[in-house]
């Protein structure tokens, strides 16, 4: 009784054969969606339907599942669909700041699998400027071809951190170290680390300079490759 009702219909503007018709259903903790598109390519006209919905567990909890259906017409199967769920929880405990888990399945049997942990610390105040923060993340993600297939595993595990507020200054509006770690495992086995600062400056006049210093060492087919960069951002308002 307290769900807000959205239909809506969109035609693009011109010549091009293509339009969005949908229905949304929104309440306190409930938000379900269905839509179809129509796409013109190739002489025919494809109608593509999906459904999403969005379940509020909590002040902390969200459940969000996306089911993209098989084209109307060309194929009926209905179990070829994508296929993905989604939970999120934001943590109450110190230092983990979210933790994300996702399921999704393609139409070709592909399943896949993601568990990633975000983690946030706030140090002690630098000696001029503001705190120091700590603010990390920890992904595992595996695919698993369809059986059918005979395809390979694979495997993705990767770590970023982000520390802010080092070497700050009443004049700079913005420095962060950045470290990543990425190892891929499977058939495209492939190892990536990198490392950069970032720092900006405020000027006057709404203008702002930005540093950034980076240096990336993959590793590919046994081969190491070392990729050194220097970035230099300037913006301003007129």
């Amino acid at each position: 009784m307290a769900a807000d009702l959205s239909p809506y219909f969109e035609s693009a503007a011109g010549r091009k054969p293509r339009g969005d018709a949908g229905l949304s259903v929104s309440g306190d903790r409930l938000r379900v969606a269905a839509a179809v598109a129509m796409r013109a390519q190739g002489g025919s006209t494809k109608i593509l339907p999906k459904v999403t919905s969005a379940l509020s567990l909590g002040p902390r909890v969200d459940i969000e599942t996306r089911v993209n259906l098989s084209e109307w017409n060309g194929r009926t199967d209905p179990h070829d669909a994508k296929f993905a769920t989604r939970l999120h929880v934001q943590a109450p405990a110190p230092f983990v700041d979210d933790l994300e888990g996702k399921f999704w399945r393609l139409p070709d049997g592909q399943t896949g699998r993601l568990l990633r942990l975000g983690f946030y610390q706030r140090l002690g105040a630098a000696r001029r400027g503001g705190p120091i923060t700590i603010r990390s993340k920890a992904t595992i993600e595996s695919l698993s071809a369809a059986s059918a297939t005979g395809g390979v595993d694979n495997q993705r595990m990767g770590f970023e951190a982000e520390v802010g507020g080092l070497m700050s200054s009443p004049a700079a509006a913005q420095t962060a170290l950045h470290l990543k770690f990425v190892r891929h495992l499977g058939a495209a086995a492939e190892t990536a680390r990198s490392v950069s600062y970032d720092r900006s400056w405020s000027l006057p006049g709404a203008t702002q300079l930005a540093l950034n210093l980076g240096l990336l060492r993959a590793t590919r087919l046994n081969t190491d490759v070392i990729e050194p960069s220097l970035g230099i951002i300037w913006r301003g308002e007129f």
